[in-house]
């Protein structure tokens, strides 16, 4: 594991990757590369002098979707699972670790500017309706906004979701962008990703 290592582009001998360049011009060797990055970014690093497929131009331009992370903590417990979906109602999870709970708004475009005050009232009010009144008040909060945090699957986006593999032999590709049979999902990109390892092997 390298942190602060910008990838630049994949190199490219004989038709196969041979290496990762990386920002300050350095070069890993390799038998073989995943490409376990955003949708934005896959055809931005594809190997120098190949062409870049249909699909991954395509989905590169497709639009993504943002989601609100709400963390809060309480004076006391009131859930007794350890992860609970809400139907029906803008937070879609809440996740419990003691006294601590992660909500999680997915698409959410309605609410990405809203104030955390505004979110956390939003997350009460709901999870009250749900767990009822032992909901107190939350000591603490914490908002986190990604607004480009995961593709937006349109059904004309979804007909372009490439497999994982590509038409360079020792090449990959992984994430919740990729024709999983799920939507962008973490799930969806687990599964890529052990996808992708099988393949790599059988490429090796």
């Amino acid at each position: 594991v390298r942190c602060g290592a910008d990838v630049r582009s994949l190199a490219m001998e004989n038709g196969r990757v041979v290496a990762v360049r990386l920002a300050d011009g350095s070069e890993l060797r390799c038998r073989a590369a995943i490409l376990a990055v955003p949708h934005t970014a896959a055809a931005g690093l594809y190997p120098d002098h190949a062409s870049v497929p249909e699909d991954i131009v395509r989905i590169a331009a497709a639009p993504s979707a943002p989601i609100v992370s709400l963390h809060l903590w309480f004076r006391e417990q009131f859930m007794e699972q350890d992860a609970v979906g809400l139907i029906g109602r803008t937070i879609h999870w809440a996740f419990r670790r003691a006294n601590h709970v992660a909500v999680t708004i997915s698409a959410a475009y309605d609410t990405v500017d809203l104030s955390k005050d505004e979110l956390t009232a939003i997350a009460v009010q709901e999870m009250r309706e749900v767990f009822g009144p032992t909901v107190g008040t939350p000591y603490h909060a914490l908002a986190i906004r990604e607004k480009a945090a995961t593709i937006s699957l349109t059904p004309a986006v979804a007909r372009h979701r490439p497999g994982v593999r590509t038409p360079i032999s020792n090449l990959f590709l992984a994430g919740d962008w990729t024709g999983t049979g799920l939507p962008a999902t973490i799930e969806g990109a687990i599964r890529s990703g052990e996808e992708a390892a099988r393949q790599l092997r059988g490429a090796i």
